[in-house]
């Protein structure tokens, strides 16, 4: 899912959650295009393969408890990891280039330019879980415009009643 038109972009991951990546980190085949054919050729929900980093410390405290950053430095399509892509990644310059997608993306967060979904309340229905806390919801907007949400289970109400207080598990 794309958050800007400058590049930056979020994978949603069964192991990691959101992970943070950048067009300029993408290779399609065997080979990186420039921003804007590669933002044409992945779209949005797209499979991808991809290299992480976590990043650890004070400055992504306002992101997570843990104070952690999940980032795909590399992220490709298909099966084959392209070549020339672990030469790339361990580069100084574009070890720098991650970190200024970090704190890009750091700056939108504590400019408040994302709207925090525990503020919003939408009704939605439950299209599929991710894994037994994390789930997905489909909303429609007054267009008609189907939008998927990311929900924790802990934060799930049914008849204004916390779906624990039903002693169930909520999958």
């Amino acid at each position: 899912e794309y958050i800007e038109s400058e590049g930056l972009a979020m994978i949603l991951s069964k192991d990691y959650g959101l992970v943070l990546f950048h067009l300029a980190s993408v290779w399609m085949g065997n080979a990186q295009h420039d921003l804007q054919t590669t933002r044409k050729k992945l779209q949005a929900g797209t499979e991808v393969t991809f290299y992480d980093r976590t990043f650890k410390g004070e400055e992504y405290k306002d992101l997570s408890e843990d104070k952690v950053i999940h980032q795909a430095v590399a992220v490709w399509t298909g099966e084959a990891r392209p070549d020339g892509v672990l030469k790339k990644i361990h580069s100084e310059e574009y070890k720098k280039l991650l970190e200024e997608h970090r704190s890009t993306f750091m700056l939108y967060l504590r400019g408040e330019v994302f709207l925090r979904a525990a503020l919003v309340r939408v009704k939605g229905e439950v299209s599929g879980y991710l894994n037994d806390h994390m789930g997905i919801i489909e909303y429609k907007d007054d267009k008609d415009k189907k939008i998927n949400i990311v929900f924790h289970t802990d934060d799930v109400r049914v008849f204004k009643k916390e779906i624990r207080e039903y002693g169930k598990a909520p999958k």
